[in-house]
């Protein structure tokens, strides 16, 4: 974020939540609902010097005009940038004319490492048992994520091997 007051493209992310597989309540912000144009300005975190131009990296202060849409639990994307921030606090300001938020950055964004896949894969049908087929495969990762599932319903799945 460069240092100042600068107008920027600011997406607003609202929040969706859903249940995973466990019945758990999962928060994602999958798509920008909200994309207009506000003011921000540095007002803490650190700073750096990058091209002779200052940066600076964690919490700022957005103003933008006013819409009722825009709440607490959304995420905010500025222009150029692949990290999202938080709102910490809104402020109305005037009547209705604008919203004053403080905004805190979550992260620069996760590194990801990829786990190798599984080699070998094969399928053999059992020779004497029809309903049966014998999987191989050979593991590349200590955690690879396979899992093998079986059921006789279709609706009811119970796991075989990890």
């Amino acid at each position: 974020m460069r240092s100042g007051v600068m107008w920027h493209r600011v997406k607003f992310y609202a929040k969706v939540t859903s249940r995973d597989t466990f019945g758990a309540s999962v928060d994602s912000w999958p798509v920008a609902t909200i994309t207009t144009r506000g003011e921000v300005r540095w007002t803490g975190g650190d700073r750096s010097i990058v091209n002779e131009e200052k940066t600076y990296g964690r919490s700022m202060e957005l103003t933008v005009r006013y819409r009722s849409t825009i709440v607490e639990t959304m995420r905010v994307q500025l222009d150029g940038e692949t990290a999202l921030y938080q709102i910490n606090y809104i402020e109305v300001i005037g009547r209705k004319e604008a919203l004053r938020m403080t905004l805190e950055k979550l992260s620069d964004g996760i590194a990801v490492t990829p786990i190798a896949p599984p080699t070998g894969f094969t399928a053999t049908p059992h020779v004497t048992d029809h309903h049966r087929v014998d999987l191989a495969w050979t593991n590349n990762a200590a955690n690879d994520g396979i899992v093998v599932e079986r059921s006789t319903n279709g609706n009811d799945w119970t796991e075989v091997t990890r």
